[in-house]
C-alpha cells in the first residue's frame, strides 16, 4: 500500500495502517470481508510510487543534520534539495535492512524530530497518522510526507502507461510479471536467461556487477511498476527516471544505456517468459 498507493489516496493508506496488526479488530470485522473490502479499495485508489522512488535514491548511510526550509522552491526540480528533503524525513523513521541474511538496524529514527517537522509543515491529520503509525515499512511512511509536500506544488492524473504485452502472458494462471526477481522461480529464470542469451556478455561488457540482480532490476523497470489510475505529484516522472538511474547505477549500468537496454528487454520478454515457464514446470513437478 505505501509502495504503490501512498499519497494517491491518504484515506486508504491510513485505513490499512489502522487495521494492520490489529488481530482482534480484524477478527471482529471478519477476515474475508475485510480482505474483500480492502482489495477493492486498493485496486480502485489513485496510485503513486513517488515515495518509493525517493527511497530508492537514498544511500543507507546518509543522514541529514537538519530539516531544510524548502518552501516554494519545490516548484523547481533541484536534485540536491530533493535528496536533502527526503533524507531529512527518512532519518525520522526507524529503518532496518537485511545484511548477509540477517536484519540490521540502520537507524532507530527520531520521533521528536519527526513531530517537529510535521508541525513545521502543518501536516494534515492523515499525513501525521501515517508518518507515526507506519513502523516497519522501509521508511515509506516517512517518505510519504515529502511526496505529500510535492502535491502542494502540483499534481496531474495522466493516462496510465501499459506494460509490454508479453508481461501479461499467463504462466500457470499468473501474469508473467509475477515471476520477477522477488520470487524464487523468477530469480532462477533470470539465471537461465543470462546463461543462454547474449545478455550476460552484454552486461559484463558494460562493467555490470552482480548480473542477476542488475538484470532483475532492469526487468522490473521494463515490465513492472505500471500503475492503474496514477497520480503524479510534481516532478514525479523526473524523480522516477532519476531513481532508475541511481538504482541501476549501483550495479554499474551507465545512465546513457538504460533507455536502449529497457527497449531491448521489452523485445526479449517472450524469450524470458519461455525460461519462466521451464522453471515453473520444474518447480511444480
Amino acid at each position: 500500500m505505501l509502495e504503490d498507493i501512498s499519497v494517491g489516496n491518504l484515506e486508504v493508506s491510513a485505513s490499512v495502517l489502522a487495521i494492520a496488526g490489529k488481530r482482534v479488530l480484524q477478527r471482529r470485522l471478519g477476515d474475508r470481508q475485510l480482505a474483500s473490502h480492502l482489495s477493492a479499495e486498493l485496486a480502485g485508489a489513485r496510485k503513486s510510487r513517488t515515495a518509493c522512488d525517493l527511497a530508492c535514491l537514498l544511500p543507507l548511510d546518509t543522514f541529514a543534520t537538519k530539516f531544510l526550509d524548502v518552501g516554494s522552491s519545490l516548484r523547481v526540480f533541484d536534485k540536491p534539495k530533493l535528496l536533502a528533503l527526503a533524507t531529512a524525513w527518512r532519518q525520522t523513521a526507524a529503518y532496518s535492512t537485511q545484511v548477509a541474511g540477517r536484519w540490521r538496524t540502520i537507524s532507530r529514527g527520531n520521533p521528536r524530530l519527526r513531530d517537529e517537522y510535521l508541525d513545521l509543515i502543518q501536516a494534515p491529520p492523515l499525513v501525521r497518522f501515517i508518518a507515526v503509525r507506519g513502523a516497519g515499512t522501509e521508511a515509506l511512511n516517512a517518505l510519504l510526507v515529502p511526496a505529500h509536500q510535492l502535491i502542494g506544488a502540483g499534481r496531474t492524473c495522466p493516462t496510465p502507461k501499459p506494460p509490454a504485452p508479453a508481461s501479461w502472458d499467463l504462466i500457470s494462471g499468473l501474469p508473467a510479471f509475477a515471476f520477477c526477481m522477488y520470487s524464487a522461480p523468477g530469480m532462477q529464470a533470470i539465471g537461465e536467461f543470462l546463461r543462454h542469451t547474449p545478455w550476460g556478455g552484454r552486461l559484463q561488457a558494460l562493467g555490470v556487477r552482480n548480473l542477476k540482480k542488475a538484470l532483475g532490476h532492469l526487468i522490473f523497470y521494463t515490465e513492472g511498476g505500471h500503475l492503474s489510475r496514477p497520480l503524479e505529484v510534481l516532478h514525479a516522472p523526473a524523480i522516477r527516471e532519476w531513481s532508475e538511474e541511481v538504482s541501476l547505477g549501483r550495479f554499474g549500468i551507465p545512465p546513457d544505456q538504460i533507455a536502449q537496454l529497457k527497449s531491448d528487454m521489452a523485445n526479449d520478454l517472450p524469450q524470458l517468459n519461455a525460461f519462466r515457464r521451464q522453471v515453473n514446470v520444474r518447480t511444480v513437478s
